[in-house]
């Protein structure tokens, strides 16, 4: 059993390093004579340089860390000025790296300071942390070798003691199985685990299950919460985010990935037309979850928290922090899998959940009161600076996100008794768009201290390229005026090589364009492949057309959504009271800063949907034009029955 203090270590602990520092020898000796590939030999090959350290090693002033994401991040509770990171993983498309280093960054002096030890936890991603007192538990996570073709995933537990830096391996059996994007947190005195995946070669396991140690014991035990059939609990996922508040936990999203089968057209040389079959298979497809649930920390039991309010569009690899009442969300992607690729919408917009009225709502930014002449020329210079700092990276925030406040000199004077000028605080916002702000991301790791939120680091894909990223971000979440650039992205953040899979990917087509003609058996099968894929393309127009409904339909009324082709002005006109109410509640404003802040939402939203709209509507329009001629062809062949049973 693990120990509470460390007053009680003694000849067994180090009989244990000894043994573990021996076997860590002679798995790097293996690693030397292999090809490099082995995991458990690489791992064990670090581990046992590592050991050559012989104690704790602070190093002031260093290089900020090298580009990473999956990473975690955590406000230091002994010094509110600053931040402290660990682990993470970088993939440049053919090579993986993963780390275990330990960095502390001053938010005020800018600088970092390295630590090294020689009894640390090994290097990892997707892990989870959790800081309680004076120490920070880290448990689980993932490490591969470079090329990605073998995994292992963790099941151990480390504290790292934040008066002198050092780690310690906590030996408890019992408790979690290995996973990866789980979560972790400490309420009520518990240190609580939930969820996360594992990966078992063939598939990923998705996992659901629910274990805690109550760190008031001097005795640290792993008791897992059974449930029963009736009892609430959160479907299986890994990619969740959670907060604390006071001694219930509040879960939201998710991701899994569930098997779905595939009809596929089979034919076989030789036989006449009419010969061809369907294969079924099974194929992976992720689903991203937009549930909340409560947890309480007394009685481990589950509840679900309805969504309200206005809240962030359905997403993964969000983050999520807490600040006062608040529940702070920025970032994501939404992933639209087909069977052919993946198309992705990154965000970098802010929500926040209010955890006493259990809304959601859109954190939208204040202008700072600035005089009219210097204004314009700040925001030219700002958005520049977008430009300079991220050469390969699209900083362009999304259409949804620069809902900005305008100031009272420059906005229409409307007061308690005139009407709203929508049409000049519509040119205001739309004029905002190309403020200096965190550009598009997930997976980024998130800190508050001093009601600041940092934002560092995570991912965005541009093409097949997935640029990590490595610069900071922070925002004052009391005055929500502006985003300040703490760092600058890096130039190793562009990195990529083409791995040989995608060479191979890319030279099979070329090989498809240059293939020879088709015999005339050949030509049969392929008719019959094509009309299975007519088929396939209907059942697809139809699954997206689904989807785009669903995305409508995750309003809570009509108020919410505008109607297809309505302007913003008709839907704001159609809709003030909703949103004239949901500000009020949320925010708590009044006469002309209610309706200002009540339009700015709208035309968030009005934005947000629009483009979904649009290709609902195209869509509709196409499958309406398919089944009509669908039925004008089983009409003709009808007709021509009955023609022949005449004769």
């Amino acid at each position: 059993m693990g120990k509470k203090g460390k007053k009680k270590q003694g000849i067994g602990k180090a009989k244990t390093e000894a043994k573990a520092a021996k076997k860590a020898q002679k798995a790097a000796k293996k690693a030397r004579e292999t090809d490099g590939e082995d995991v458990e030999a690489i791992l064990a090959e670090i581990l046992a340089k590592e050991a050559e350290a012989v104690k704790v090693a602070e190093l002031l002033d260093v290089e900020a860390p090298s580009p990473r994401t999956a990473f975690t991040v955590v406000a230091n509770p002994r010094n509110d000025e600053e931040l402290i990171m660990f682990g993470g993983e970088h993939y440049t498309g053919d090579r993986a790296q993963f780390f275990n280093d330990l960095y502390v960054y001053n938010v005020q002096k800018k600088a970092w300071t390295k630590f090294e030890s020689p009894n640390r936890p090994p290097p990892r991603s997707s892990h989870a942390v959790a800081v309680h007192k004076n120490m920070m538990y880290i448990f689980g996570g993932e490490f591969s070798n470079p090329s990605l073709s073998q995994y292992r995933h963790y099941r151990d537990l480390w504290r790292l003691d934040l008066e002198d830096m050092s780690w310690e391996r906590i030996e408890i059996r019992g408790g979690p199985s290995a996973r990866s994007g789980h979560r972790m947190c400490v309420a009520n005195n518990r240190l609580i685990v939930f969820g996360g995946f594992f990966d078992t070669g063939f598939e990923n396991q998705y996992l659901n299950d629910l274990c805690y140690i109550d760190l008031s014991l001097d005795q640290l035990i792993w008791t897992k919460v059974e449930t029963s059939a009736v009892d609430v609990v959160p479907s299986r996922r890994s990619g969740f985010q959670w907060v604390v508040n006071g001694t219930d936990v509040i879960l939201y999203g998710g991701y899994f990935k569930e098997a779905l089968k595939k009809a596929k057209a089979v034919t076989h040389k030789g036989k006449k037309k009419g010969g061809s079959a369907v294969e079924e298979s099974m194929v992976a497809q992720g689903m991203v979850l937009s549930d909340m649930y409560k947890l309480s920390a007394i009685n481990m039991k589950w509840s679900k928290v309805k969504r309200n309010g206005y809240g962030p569009a359905r997403r993964a690899g969000f983050s999520m922090i807490r600040h006062k009442t608040n529940a702070v969300v920025f970032g994501g992607v939404e992933d639209d899998e087909t069977e052919e690729n993946i198309e992705s919408i990154f965000y970098n917009d802010l929500f926040g959940f209010n955890l006493e009225k259990k809304k959601w709502y859109p954190m939208t930014l204040r202008r700072k009161k600035t005089k009219k002449g210097k204004r314009r020329k700040a925001r030219h210079s700002e958005a520049m600076v977008v430009e300079e700092t991220a050469e390969n990276v699209d900083s362009k925030p999304t259409e949804d996100v620069q809902m900005l406040d305008v100031d009272e000199s420059q906005g229409p004077e409307d007061d308690e008794g005139t009407e709203l000028d929508t049409d000049s605080l519509e040119a205001a916002l739309l004029s905002e768009r190309h403020e200096l702000m965190p550009c598009p991301r997930f997976n980024a790791a998130v800190a508050v201290q001093k009601n600041v939120l940092y934002i560092m680091g995570g991912s965005i894909e541009k093409g097949q390229q997935e640029i990590t990223l490595d610069d900071i971000w922070a925002i004052d979440l009391n005055k929500l005026d502006e985003y300040k650039q703490v760092k600058a992205l890096s130039p190793g953040c562009s990195e990529w090589m083409e791995s040989d899979e995608e060479e191979n990917e890319q030279n099979g087509s070329d090989l498809d364009e240059n293939s020879e003609s088709l015999s005339d058996g050949d030509q049969m099968d392929e008719e019959e492949n094509n009309e299975m894929n007519d088929e396939h393309k209907q059942r697809r127009r139809g699954g997206r057309r689904e989807l785009l409904r669903s995305r409508v339909q995750d309003a809570e009324s009509e108020h919410f959504t505008p109607r297809v082709n309505e302007s913003l002005k008709d839907f704001f006109e159609r809709t003030k009271t909703y949103w004239i109410g949901e500000v009020h509640d949320a925010l708590g404003e009044s006469g002309k800063a209610l309706r200002r802040v009540a339009f700015e939402w709208a035309f968030r939203r009005f934005w947000e949907i629009k483009p979904t709209l649009k290709e609902l509507e195209e869509l509709e329009a196409q499958i309406a034009r398919e089944e009509a001629l669908e039925r004008e062809f089983e009409k003709v062949q009808l007709e021509q029955k009955r023609a022949r049973g005449r004769r």
